[in-house]
């Protein structure tokens, strides 16, 4: 079955888009388009103009949840022109402000943004602020998406940015008691693909092999996506796979 999705977007509005829950088909292609919209940068209170994803098409996606087709994956993220703060949401509050000013006046900060992508710098911001384990862990994947489609020197962090997104992920499931939820089928789906990428292929197959699979329907597609995942890892394969239906 060919997969493909077609929506619009304002800022920050849009999560991300669980594919194999069903999506809509249409006939023709449609490319991606850049909108620009005004941000307040919470350090210094300035206005300054960002380029935003407005529409995009969505025809596929990958075992490890990237969406593929007309799209930018991730999405590129608003930055403070003076700063280098990577805005993650579209305001922020006084109080937030303030850790932010103090942030980014740590050394750190320039030494960390002089180094690594905007989606790392966005999950050490998440860190620092002490924002939900989720949301950081997945930022550092992201970035580490971005590092796929880079040259040097990002690409040279690739596995960096990997074992930040599984070390985050799975600190997210250490602190998690309550039943699964769709989010949490989401983070082990990447988290073993993140293991399955980076050669850890026993790891990958004992923590697909210890999922609690069973309350899952057998048609779900999050199923076709922990069956598939194991399918790679059995065969040693750390490519990046896409996933099919087929």
């Amino acid at each position: 079955m060919k997969i493909s999705f077609i929506k619009s977007r304002k800022k920050f509005s849009v999560v991300l888009t669980v594919l194999y829950l069903g999506v809509a088909a249409f006939d023709s292609v449609h490319a991606m388009t850049l909108d620009p919209e005004e941000f307040v940068c919470p350090v210094n209170g300035k206005k300054f103009i960002a380029e935003v994803v407005g529409s995009y098409a969505q025809f596929s996606i990958r075992l490890d949840l990237r969406p593929l087709g007309a799209l930018a994956a991730p999405e590129p993220r608003p930055v403070c022109p003076d700063s280098g703060f990577v805005m993650t949401k579209d305001t922020y509050t006084t109080k937030e402000a303030a850790a932010i000013r103090k942030l980014v006046s740590n050394p750190g900060f320039s030494k960390a943004r002089a180094k690594y992508n905007d989606d790392y710098m966005a999950a050490y911001q998440l860190a620092k602020l002490g924002k939900p384990l989720l949301q950081q862990a997945w930022s550092y994947h992201k970035a580490g998406w971005k590092a796929e489609d880079s040259d040097l020197p990002d690409a040279a962090y690739l596995s960096f940015y990997r074992e930040l997104a599984l070390k985050h992920f799975d600190k997210y499931f250490d602190t998690t008691n309550s039943a699964p939820t769709l989010k949490w089928w989401d983070a082990q789906i990447v988290a073993a693909n993140l293991e399955r990428k980076l050669g850890r292929f026993d790891d990958a197959t004992q923590r697909i092999d210890n999922l609690p699979t069973t309350v899952l329907k057998p048609s779900a597609r999050a199923k076709q996506f922990i069956k598939k995942t194991r399918q790679q890892a059995v065969k040693k394969n750390k490519n990046a796979v896409d996933f099919s239906t087929d």
